[in-house]
């Protein structure tokens, strides 16, 4: 995946949030669930206007953040050579919050019967697994991987230390 398809995939899914947010607005109540604890029960809560502007902002955040490392990145030829793996990952790091805030616009709307742990944990599932699977695409570089100061000086591929 190019950059640039991953760019308009997840600012496509931001803007497909926003406008979930401003349909239900008036559905929405003024103080929303926003966390929940461990047996799954709401203990934090917040008021509309962030309930339905945080996770789409923050995400928009992340999304920036990631396109800025890869070009600061004094190895940034060697994350090039993984880069659709990395726009992937982008694409499904932003699907994931933006998965977690419809969650909590479901249960904010009414619908509470199901808990919230047992369905993020799929998706949660999924993104470890590509994590695992960016990893090992990943080659040395300073911002994607396991980052020591042993890892980043070593001239040999991870390839070569596994033989």
């Amino acid at each position: 995946m190019t950059t640039k398809t991953t760019s308009i995939i997840a600012l496509v899914m931001i803007a497909l949030a926003l406008l979930a947010g401003a349909i239900l607005w008036n559905q929405l109540p003024d103080q929303m669930a926003s966390h929940w604890n461990v047996n799954d029960e709401v203990d934090g809560t917040m008021p509309k206007v962030w309930g339905v502007l945080l996770m789409p902002l923050v995400t928009l955040g992340m999304f920036v953040l990631f396109l800025i490392v890869p070009g600061i990145d004094p190895l940034k030829a060697n994350i090039a050579k993984f880069r659709p793996t990395f726009n992937l990952f982008i694409a499904l790091i932003v699907a994931f919050m933006l998965y977690m805030h419809g969650l909590t616009f479901v249960w904010n709307l009414g619908f509470q019967n199901f808990k919230m742990s047992a369905a993020m944990l799929p998706f949660l599932g999924i993104l470890f697994i590509f994590i695992g699977y960016m990893l090992r695409q990943a080659k040395r570089n300073w911002f994607i991987g396991i980052r020591t100061p042993w890892t980043l000086s070593r001239r040999r591929s991870v390839r070569a230390c596994r033989a």
